[in-house]
């Protein structure tokens, strides 16, 4: 190793654990959700341009990727399953914590 290496390698900040990103991305949808600011992606297709302010699963996961400087896909995917009515393909009725937050 060059001694330019072991100066980054201390320098670098310690990176957080995966469930970080996971919880602060559920966190982030439970507040817009809260807040009356998430839509699903075919609402957001449907009103597009007349959406200021409203929020998809992905524009969360993405933000909060870029944010961490990891891959968004996995975020997304893990909102997704936690998060079904935000989806395009929710099949499943509403339960009462959909309706609660």
């Amino acid at each position: 190793m060059h001694v330019i290496d072991s100066i980054r390698e201390r320098v670098r900040a310690p990176q957080p654990a995966a469930s970080e990103f996971f919880l602060e991305a559920k966190r982030e949808v439970m507040l817009l959700a809260r807040q009356g600011h998430m839509m699903s992606p075919r609402d957001a297709w449907m009103l597009s341009g007349h959406t200021d302010g409203q929020e998809t699963l992905w524009s969360v996961a993405y933000r909060v990727a870029n944010k961490h400087d990891v891959e968004p896909e996995a975020i997304c995917g893990f909102l997704e399953k936690q998060f079904s009515r935000f989806t395009h393909h929710a099949t499943q009725k509403p339960t009462w914590d959909d309706i609660r937050y």
